[in-house]
Formats: structure tokens, C-alpha cells, sequence
């Protein structure tokens, strides 16, 4: 009986050990099997990004205007200008857009300038714009108007960047059209009329109050528009170009608040400021009738009125351009 039940137990034995044998062979495929996951998962990945780089080489046109792939390609009219013949660029949202015009500019100090803003044009995108201008012109002052500093500053734009500048099938996926019809290569737009400038007539009266009352509020750009304007200025020292912030008349999104926060970044930097919308900066805006939509943007009368106290100004304190012509 002894020796029945001891042989009893020495073949649970063998049995428990024969019934773990495959549990440890089971447990050391795992590994491989997890290995062989993620190498098919990079592996997967790795082609997926040369179909996009290839797909993006296919849709990147070679003249940036030339696109149904871009908002507002005019922006981009700055590449079909003769080389080295912009002394000024300017970028920013609409309000920079409705508030500059090159020709006005040319007409009272001779500077040869561009306006490459846009509506709703992101910080990211001006800093990108103006960099790019260096490719093309020996770009003497680059004038970033401050509006778009407080908007869409935040981490969506911080991807939306890295994906256009990473993988460019983001911003020229509708060139397709193009490819299709055959005209990639054409510039059916041509040169945007005003040098990018957009001009209206019409008068939209400003009603509001005293828009630059000191009410007490404070206001902060975000580290990443901060980052951004970093960006910016070492892009224009590097390629021995001036970084100039202009605040232009904006009755209904300017504020006290917001120049006291510009002048004290641009001090910090070192960077000139100029704020249009303080009443000793003296532009002559009359709200009654130089505004298009009441308050927001300026009409071509604004607009005439802002750029030529601008050219006055970067000739006093830059010697860029000549002398101003008086007005007539």
C-alpha cells in the first residue's frame, strides 16, 4: 500500500512537471510574438510615411501660388515678384491685410513692398511666410502686425505646423484637380492686384466708445506665441533683416491691455513697436469714416491714412526709402 501510493505520487509528479514544461515553452513565445507586433506595426508605419512623402512630392507644385491647395495663394505672390526686389514684407490676419498698401507706400517713400497676410492667417504661418521671403528677396524689414499674436496660439496650432511642414500632402491634398486637368504648372490666378493688398471703398461706421481706456485687465501672449515671435526674430537677424511690430487701427479687438503686453515683449527683445491705435501715434483714423465694417478693418481711406504714417515712420527711425513726398 506504501509503495502504491508513493508511486501514486511520483507520477502526479512527473505529470505537474510535464503540465508546466509547455506553460514555460508557452511563455518564451510570447516575447517573439510581441516582437514580431512591433516590427510590423514600425514596419507599417514606415511605408505608410513614403506613401506620404511620395503623394506630397506629387502634389507640391514648384511655384507655391500655383495651387487650389492653399487658402488665399496670393499670399504667397512674394515668389513671382523679381528676385531681391521687396524691401518690406508684411504679415498678419485681415487686419493687417485691410490696413497696408504697398502701393501707398511705394508712391510716398519708394519701398518696394509686399502684403503676404490673410484672414485668419496663424502666428505659425507669418513666421513661416516671412522666413520663406528670404528665399526669394533680400528682405530689408519684415512688419508682423500684432492682431494674430492672441489668437489660435495655442497646441492645435503647434501640430497644424508640424504636419504642413512634415508631411505637405496636408496642405496640397486638393492638388489633385490640377494634376488631373493638366495644369500644375499653370498661373491662372497671375499676380495678385495691389500687391496683396485688399481694397475696398465702402464705409461701415465705428459707433463704440473710447476703445484704448485703461480698464485695469491684463492680458499675456501664450508661450507658444512667444516661442513663435523668438522664431521670428532670430529668422530676421539671421538674415540681417529688421523685425518690426505694428498694432494697426482695430476698434472692436484692440485693446489697452493688449499694447501694454506688446510693449513689453518687444522691450524685453529689443524690438520696435509701433501701436496705431494709441491716441498720441496720431494716424488721423476717423472712426465715422474710415472703417468698412465698423470698427474691425480699415476701408482704403484708413488704410491710405495707416500706410503712409508707417512709411513716414520706418524712414525716420530706419532710413528706408526716401524722403516722404508731401500728400496731396
Amino acid at each position: 500500500m506504501i509503495e502504491e501510493k508513493k508511486n501514486r505520487d511520483m507520477a502526479t509528479d512527473a505529470q505537474n512537471a510535464d503540465g508546466q514544461q509547455p506553460s514555460a515553452k508557452g511563455g518564451n513565445s510570447n516575447a517573439p510574438s510581441l516582437l514580431h507586433g512591433i516590427v510590423r506595426s514600425l514596419g507599417f508605419m514606415a511605408v505608410l510615411y513614403a506613401v506620404l512623402l511620395v503623394l506630397s512630392a506629387v502634389v507640391t507644385p514648384r511655384n507655391p501660388v500655383v495651387t487650389l491647395g492653399l487658402h488665399f495663394p496670393s499670399q504667397f505672390d512674394y515668389t513671382q515678384l523679381d528676385r531681391n526686389s521687396l524691401d518690406l514684407i508684411f504679415v498678419g490676419d485681415s487686419s493687417a491685410q485691410s490696413s497696408f498698401a504697398p502701393e501707398i507706400i511705394e508712391e510716398r517713400t519708394g519701398v518696394h513692398s509686399y502684403n503676404s497676410a490673410r484672414p485668419l492667417q496663424k502666428l505659425a504661418e507669418s513666421v513661416e511666410i516671412a522666413d520663406d521671403t528670404f528665399n526669394y528677396h533680400h528682405t530689408k524689414i519684415v512688419v508682423a502686425e500684432t492682431n494674430n499674436f492672441f489668437h489660435r496660439t495655442g497646441i492645435r496650432m503647434v501640430m497644424q505646423d508640424i504636419g504642413r511642414r512634415v508631411c505637405p500632402l496636408l496642405r496640397y491634398h486638393n492638388n489633385w484637380k490640377l494634376i488631373a486637368g493638366g495644369h500644375m504648372n499653370d498661373n491662372p490666378i497671375g499676380l495678385a492686384p495691389h500687391m496683396g493688398y485688399k481694397k475696398k471703398n465702402h464705409v461701415v461706421p465705428y459707433k463704440g466708445g473710447d476703445y484704448m481706456k485703461d480698464k485695469g485687465n491684463k492680458i499675456s501672449l501664450t508661450p507658444i506665441a512667444e516661442y513663435y515671435l523668438n522664431d521670428l526674430k532670430k529668422s530676421c537677424e539671421e538674415h540681417g533683416a529688421i523685425l518690426v511690430l505694428v498694432s494697426a487701427p482695430n476698434a472692436r479687438e484692440f485693446s489697452f491691455a493688449r499694447h501694454v503686453e506688446l510693449a513689453r515683449w518687444a522691450k524685453k527683445n529689443g524690438v520696435k513697436y509701433y501701436d496705431m491705435n494709441m491716441p498720441s501715434s496720431k494716424v488721423g483714423i476717423d472712426w465715422s469714416v474710415d472703417s468698412r465694417d465698423g470698427g474691425t478693418h480699415l476701408n482704403f481711406a484708413g488704410a491710405t491714412k495707416a500706410s503712409n504714417w508707417l512709411a513716414d515712420r520706418l524712414y525716420a527711425d530706419f532710413g528706408i526709402g526716401n524722403q516722404p513726398t508731401k500728400e496731396k
